[in-house]
Formats: C-alpha cells, structure tokens, sequence
C-alpha cells in the first residue's frame, strides 16, 4: 500500500474522479486542488498516527559527544520525540537524569545542594541548540 494507492482508493470510494481511481497519477505534484487536500489530509493522519506509539520503525538513535565547555547541543534534524530511560552516560554507564522540567532544572543549577556527578539533561525550546547537560562537561561547579 501506497500513498497514490490509498489517495486512489479513497477518491474512488467518495466518487471525486470522473474516471477509475487509476487516473491518479501522483499524489505530491499533482496540481488537482481535491489531491492536494487528499494529500494534506494524509499527512495530518500520518503526523497522528506516528505520535499514537513509539514505533520501532521510527526509531533512530543518536549518540552525543560531549565537549569540554559546552553545555548545549543541537538534537539530530529528525529528532521527534525521545524515549524515557534510553538517554545514557556510556562513559561512567550511567542512566542520565531528565528530562528535568524548567522548575527542576533550576533546584538542578541554583539550589545549595547539589545530587552528584551524574549527568543530567533538559530540552529548551527549539532553537539551534535546545539540549542542555549539567554538569557542563569538564566545569566543576
């Protein structure tokens, strides 16, 4: 199944060709303002149902290397969404900590007590560079 296979079979289905469903095509380039909104609408569904579940077929991972000095970093161009207690320091083999929320980042970086060695992390926003780690790499605080 095909996204020119389904959009075909949902025309034929609501009667929006004239000829047989096979007329179609293409989907994406196609100038006809019906396939354009069939289009639209599939990828809004697709959007829906990618967010249903962690799918194993979307999922890729990514490993950081961290520098001395830099606390932020940029999240890979197809990052959705991570997976809760699969961030890890492969390093000290340790769980990271987070994501923290704002109010948990900031007990994290301006209370007395501090919890440890152990990495942390919090996404900011969704600039360049919107994942911060704490400690900052080769800082002692």
């Amino acid at each position: 199944m095909t996204l020119l296979t389904i959009v075909q079979d949902a025309m034929g289905v609501i009667g929006a060709v004239m000829n047989a469903p096979t007329a179609i095509t293409s989907v994406v380039s196609n100038p006809d303002p019906t396939i354009a909104q069939a289009l639209a609408i599939a990828q809004t569904s697709g959007r829906e149902v990618a967010k249903m579940r962690p799918w194993t077929k979307l999922q890729v991972e990514h490993t950081f290397t961290l520098s001395d000095g830099v606390a932020n970093y940029a999240m890979p161009s197809d990052f959705d969404r991570f997976i809760d207690e699969t961030w890890w320091d492969r390093n000290n083999y340790w769980p990271l900590q987070g994501p923290y929320t704002p109010q948990e980042w900031q007990v994290r970086k301006s209370g007395i007590i501090s919890d440890g060695p152990r990495k942390r992390f919090r996404l900011k926003g969704s600039g360049s560079t919107p994942l911060f780690i704490d400690p900052t790499p080769g800082v002692w605080r």
